[in-house]
């Protein structure tokens, strides 16, 4: 384990060595053939004392067991202090819904607070359950491919009208955006409020990057905020509902427990359904996600601090060692969004990375069609790891290796 100290003086937040990660077999790290994990969207960098001091209390006092109303109660309200102080967002006890993760609110919102069986707008690029979860409980899924002017990716909101228009029900919006890192701004989201609404439709906004968002640009402008979707408009508060979860921004993707927020409308199918729907959280996961929004925001911003100069490495590095290559600093969260269309290895960059780097990260196609070209990498490692990618990476794409690749990274016509 490595401690960082750096002129910030960074108190409580720490990342694993090299070693480390590879001998603990997590998922990121648990690799068949390759020597880096960057593909899973986990981080490499050590729990948050107050939730791992939550965890270890549960375990040594036998708190282990199924839920009860104290463990809910104080998750729940710890996560009402965050919506009010972070966003100003005022949430009455009788729309928060404990669940085991933020898909178990997608399945819950598609189940039970759709009154019919309409088509289920995504736009792509998109995380893949959001295409696979609809179409598993049967439901025909849109794809709205999103608009990119340099680099920056954005709703096609024609697009999402015309599909409202032909009988969709509802849209499924990631904010801020995985995989893109898109932090959409106040007047894109009530743009998006007004359409919804107009065809009386619902927005299932999946906020687990939220914790995420970047203040500034990697140059020191100020960064617009994360806006939580359901705040921006009476109308938006009534047609939401909203997954949100400490799994992202304080790396626990493993504690099984998140919260679904509804709207007024749905209160009686909440209180209804509550018991069901809680009965997926964990107990421990309950008293980590009170502890980290009680008590958890020194160490989310020292992470943020390390997160933010990763970003201006990574601009660097990208430059130097992927020529060629375009890439959008996020505006959130850790994964980056690399644009190899223009290059030799469009068809499959992240197969070569994998067969030619040892370097695992995701293809664009997991995310839609539209994602044709692409790789998702995960920058959220130390900064000495990440340097070692990308060295593996530059020799991999290098156009030394260009002529030998075989079929493997054989440029689209």
């Amino acid at each position: 384990m490595t401690r960082i100290l750096g002129a910030d003086a960074l108190s409580c937040f720490q990342v694993y060595d090299p070693e480390t990660l590879r001998s603990m077999r997590r998922a990121k790290w648990a690799l068949e053939g390759e020597r880096y994990g960057a593909a899973i969207a986990e981080m490499d960098f050590v729990p948050a004392a107050p939730i791992s001091s939550a965890i270890i209390g549960a375990v040594q006092s036998g708190d282990i067991g199924y839920h009860y109303p104290k463990a809910l109660d104080a998750a729940s309200e710890a996560l009402k202090f965050w919506l009010e102080n972070r966003y100003a967002w005022t949430v009455d006890s009788a729309d928060v819904v404990p669940v085991g993760g933020v898909l178990r609110a997608l399945e819950a919102c598609l189940l039970f607070f759709m009154s019919s069986k309409k088509p289920v707008i995504v736009p792509t690029p998109a995380y893949s359950p959001f295409l696979s979860v609809p179409r598993a409980l049967g439901l025909q899924v849109v794809e709205s491919p999103m608009n990119s002017h340099e680099g920056r990716w954005t709703l096609d909101l024609t697009d999402i009208d015309r599909a409202f228009a032909r009988g969709a029900g509802l849209l499924i919006l990631c904010n801020p955006h995985n995989p893109t890192g898109t932090v959409f701004s106040r007047g894109e989201l009530l743009a998006l409020a007004e359409l919804v609404e107009s065809h009386g439709g619902r927005v299932f906004s999946d906020e687990i990057h939220a914790p995420l968002a970047y203040s500034e640009s990697i140059d020191g402008r100020p960064m617009p905020p994360h806006i939580p979707y359901a705040t921006v408009s009476a109308a938006a508060t009534a047609h939401a509902l909203t997954g949100i979860s400490i799994t992202k921004g304080w790396n626990v993707g493993g504690i099984h427990c998140a919260h679904l927020i509804v709207s007024e409308r749905d209160r009686p199918a909440a209180k209804r359904l509550y018991t069901m729907l809680a009965h997926s959280a964990s107990t421990p996961g309950l008293w980590a996600t009170a502890a980290a929004y009680n008590h958890g925001e020194t160490w989310l911003n020292e992470m943020l601090a390390y997160l933010n100069l990763n970003r201006v490495l990574l601009a660097d590095l990208v430059e130097e060692y992927l020529p060629g290559v375009n890439f959008h600093v996020p505006d959130a969260s850790y994964l980056a969004w690399l644009d190899f269309r223009g290059t030799w290895w469009a068809d499959r960059p992240a197969l070569h990375a994998k067969k030619r780097a040892r370097v695992a990260t995701i293809e664009g196609t997991d995310f839609g069609s539209v994602g044709t070209g692409f790789l998702r990498l995960n920058f959220a490692t130390p900064r000495p790891v990440l340097r070692q990618i990308f060295e593996e990476l530059g020799a991999a794409f290098s156009p030394a290796t260009q002529a030998a690749s075989g079929p493997i990274g054989i440029r689209n016509s």
